[in-house]
């Protein structure tokens, strides 16, 4: 039987989706000095980089530290954030800073394409592993 054509889209496993988080929230640290971001601009940056970093660190997918949020529900949260990225020039004022806002609109297109392809359903079991232990003894029997 074919695989419907949503499964084909989903390739990105969740630890290669989990460096990829990283990255960017890393990335988006460093942006308002590579780029000279204004002020706004900066601070928008900051949180919207601490807060996808404390989202990796509290998912439950290989590279998440703590384990409490559902991968699904990070993916939720996730595309929220590019939204939240896209826009941003325009809700906060800096539409008119050519680089920051493309900057921006880069970084919010590139974190839905991310999100768009990435299986949300494969860290399912490995959190299971990882945030229970004792489900394994029950899913092996």
């Amino acid at each position: 039987m074919d695989e419907p054509q949503e499964e084909v889209m989903r390739f990105l496993k969740a630890r290669t989706h989990g460096y990829i988080d990283y990255l960017a929230g890393i990335v988006l640290l460093a942006l308002p000095t590579w780029l000279g971001f204004s002020e706004t601009a900066t601070t928008v940056a900051y949180f919207a980089a601490g807060s996808h970093l404390l989202l990796s660190m509290f998912t439950a997918y290989p590279l998440g530290a703590f384990k409490k949020i559902p991968f699904p529900v990070h993916g939720a949260i996730e595309i929220m954030a590019a939204v939240f990225l896209l826009v941003s020039p325009w809700l906060f004022g800096f539409s008119e800073e050519g680089s920051t806002r493309n900057a921006f609109v880069i970084f919010g297109a590139s974190l839905a394409l991310v999100w768009a392809v990435t299986d949300y359903r494969s860290a399912s079991i490995s959190a299971s592993r990882y945030h229970f232990p004792e489900s394994q003894d029950r899913i092996a029997a």
